[in-house]
């Protein structure tokens, strides 16, 4: 009896030892192997024991970059940018965690007065979350046709329509969209005339109203492009009441029939050395309340009741080149560019600032008179073109107005003769 409870302790005590055995841990498992947050944020680590239910686990937890991650009964929290190596040990079994702190956000900026068209250039700047993070930032660019973007973040603009611009930064992606509006189609009005069978017909706008049977076509500024000449006391008209009024003086603000914000294009060439070639009238003369150019022998002016030089000339070569002309009206302020380049300047006579006149604004509640001076008024009251010797015909390819005063910027962006 005795030897029969002696062998069933001792069995007893090796299925206990047996038992304790299979309570020792053999091995660890951790639920990430890599993990990436921004800074300020914090995850826990789970483990899991092999077997489950070891027996005197003391787990020891430890970062190899405290400035990135630090860690606390597996609890990771991350306080900066970088990366960090987070251990979890027991004995001499151990497991690791590769880790990211990242930004929270990042701000893209423009640089202050950055004007967008064919040509600019400016350089993106990026602000991370936080501040003083080291970041790299990666770009790229959606729409190569519209807009490039270099490796610092320089944008160049070489097209017109919209690309979205994307800086990276690890997790953290941010666009900003490039916008170039192509600038004729942004026109109130804007017609080319290579169509013999309609003069007034628009691109933009409404159609022009020729006024008089005498408007021919002549040889544009390509073989395959047309232009008009307008005769002597004939001119067309443009109605513009698709424009919006903008500026004046402050007394006559709203305004509901003007805009003194306004930009105008002309593409043309000069024939004959002298005489004033009127481009555009906003109604009856009276004060040379108008806009024209001139032929001299040593330049081409253009003025608005004083002469502003435009291009110089050779008086011993007649002067044929064809001229992309653009005005533009800020108010009182106007300036002049010939093929993209400013020619009228302070100084010299020829003040880029003037009165605030409405003769010199843009009618946009009643017609508009292209090619025409007139000279007073007629007996039933309207503008007398007949009494005129000033207008004399040339040769014009397109014309396009904006309610809008265009920047130098997008002034070059038109070049010179587009078509």
């Amino acid at each position: 009896m005795i030897k029969r409870v002696f062998i069933l302790c001792v069995l007893a005590v090796g299925l206990l030892m047996q038992s304790c055995e299979d309570k020792t841990l053999t091995d660890l498992s951790v639920k990430y192997e890599s993990l990436m947050l921004p800074v300020g944020e914090s995850a826990r680590i789970k483990v899991t024991f092999t077997p489950e239910d070891a027996d005197n686990v003391l787990l020891v937890w430890s970062s190899s970059n405290e400035s990135v991650a630090t860690v606390k009964d597996g609890v990771v929290s991350f306080v900066g940018v970088g990366t960090a190596v987070i251990t979890v040990s027991c004995g001499n079994i151990s497991k690791t965690i590769h880790v990211e702190g990242a930004i929270r956000s990042l701000s893209v900026a423009v640089p202050e007065g950055t004007e967008i068209h064919v040509g600019a250039e400016f350089t993106l700047t990026t602000t991370p979350d936080p501040v003083d993070a080291q970041v790299s930032v990666v770009w790229s660019s959606d729409n190569e046709a519209v807009a490039t973007v270099s490796s610092t973040g320089e944008v160049t603009v070489v097209g017109n329509g919209t690309a979205n611009i994307t800086a990276t930064a690890g997790p953290v992606v941010v666009t900003y969209p490039v916008v170039c509006e192509n600038l004729l189609e942004s026109a109130i009005g804007y017609w080319e005339f290579d169509d013999p069978s309609s003069i007034g017909k628009p691109i933009k706008g409404k159609p022009l109203v020729p006024q008089g049977e005498g408007i021919k076509w002549v040889e544009g500024p390509s073989a395959d492009n047309l232009a008009i000449e307008v005769p002597m006391h004939e001119y067309i008209i443009a109605d513009l009441t698709n424009a919006k009024p903008n500026g004046g003086p402050e007394s006559e603000t709203p305004q509901t029939d003007r805009a003194y914000q306004w930009s105008m294009m002309m593409d043309f060439r000069l024939p004959t050395v002298g005489g004033y070639y009127y481009t555009q009238h906003g109604g009856v003369n009276m004060g040379d309340g108008d806009f024209f150019v001139r032929y001299r022998s040593d330049q081409i002016d253009a003025g608005k009741g004083s002469y502003i030089p435009i291009i110089a000339g050779n008086p011993a070569e007649p002067y044929t080149p064809w001229i992309r002309m653009v005005i533009t009206c800020n108010n009182a302020v106007f300036r002049m560019y010939c093929n993209g380049v400013e020619v009228a300047k302070e100084g010299g006579g020829y003040p880029l600032v003037q009165d605030l006149d409405a003769r010199y604004s843009l009618p946009v509640r009643s017609l508009l008179y292209i090619f025409g001076e007139p000279n007073g008024t007629t007996a039933d009251g309207k503008p007398n073109f007949a009494a005129s010797d000033d207008d004399k015909p040339f040769p014009c390819a397109a014309i396009a107005f904006w309610d809008k005063t265009l920047s130098a910027g997008q002034v070059q962006a038109l070049g010179g003769i587009a078509h």
